[in-house]
C-alpha cells in the first residue's frame, strides 16, 4: 500500500508543476505521466481524468492544510498564541507548496459545479478554524470586539497569501511573516 501511495503522490506533485505553470488545457495526461516518471496507464488507475487528478490536488492539499491547523490548535492557549501558530503554518505549507499555492490562486473554472462545491466547502472550513479563534480572542478579552467577524478573518487570510507570495517572490521565509505578526498584534490586540 506505501508504494501505491508514494507512486500517488508522485503522480500529484509532478501535475501540480504542471498545472501551476501552464494552463489547464494545455496539461495533457502524456505530459503527467512524462514529468511523474510513470506509464500514462498508470495515471488512471489513480485517476479517472485529467479533471479528477486537478480536484485531486486542490482536495488532498487543502485537507493537508486544514487537518495541521485543527492539530495545532490548543484550547489551554490564549487566541494569540493559537492564531500566530495558524498563521505560521498557512505560511510553512504554502512557501513550502508553492506549485500548489499558484494553483489555488488561478481560480480554474474546470471543475464541475458539484466538485467546486466541494473545495469551496474545504476553504470555508480552512475560515471557520480561523474565525473560531478570533470569536476565542474576544470572549477572552484578547482579541478588540471588532475582530469577531468574517470579514477580520478575510482580510487576515489575504494579507497572509500577500506574506506568502512575497516570499516566494524574494525567497524570504522568516522576517515578512514576523513583521506581518508585529503588525497584526497592533490592530487587534486589546492595548
Amino acid at each position: 500500500m506505501r508504494k501505491k501511495e508514494s507512486k500517488k503522490e508522485m503522480i500529484l506533485n509532478a501535475a501540480t508543476s504542471l498545472f501551476a505553470h501552464k494552463e489547464f488545457h494545455l496539461v495533457g495526461m502524456d505530459d503527467v505521466a512524462k514529468k511523474a516518471k510513470v506509464a500514462k496507464g498508470t495515471l488512471y488507475n489513480y485517476f479517472k481524468s485529467k479533471e479528477d487528478l486537478y480536484f485531486s490536488i486542490l482536495k488532498t492539499r487543502l485537507n493537508t492544510l486544514v487537518n495541521s491547523l485543527k492539530e495545532s490548535y490548543n484550547a489551554n492557549e490564549n487566541a494569540w498564541n493559537n492564531l500566530k501558530r495558524y498563521i505560521e503554518r498557512i505560511h510553512k505549507f504554502m512557501t513550502s507548496n508553492p506549485y500548489f499555492f499558484m494553483i489555488l490562486k488561478k481560480e480554474e473554472p474546470i471543475l464541475e459545479k458539484k466538485k467546486k462545491i466541494e473545495i469551496k466547502s474545504t476553504i470555508d472550513t480552512l475560515k471557520e478554524t480561523i474565525h473560531k479563534v478570533f470569536i476565542k480572542g474576544v470572549k477572552e478579552r484578547t482579541f478588540r470586539i471588532e475582530t469577531a467577524n468574517e470579514l477580520v478573518t478575510d482580510l487576515v487570510l489575504s494579507m497572509t497569501d500577500t506574506v506568502i507570495k512575497r516570499d516566494l517572490k524574494y525567497n524570504d521565509k522568516t522576517k515578512a511573516v514576523e513583521t506581518f505578526l508585529g503588525f497584526l498584534s497592533t490592530i487587534i490586540l486589546v492595548n
